[in-house]
């Protein structure tokens, strides 16, 4: 386990959490806007 904070590290994490984020978003409103066009 390294103790300090690797700047460039933590930007990667911060990166990838949005990433991981607006995939969740964009899989959600895909799944609205199909549900609604079928329904």
């Amino acid at each position: 386990m390294v103790t300090y904070q690797d700047p460039l590290q933590s930007l990667e994490m911060d990166f990838l959490n949005s990433l991981d984020a607006i995939i969740n978003l964009s899989s959600v409103f895909i799944q609205t806007t199909t549900a609604g066009k079928i329904n």
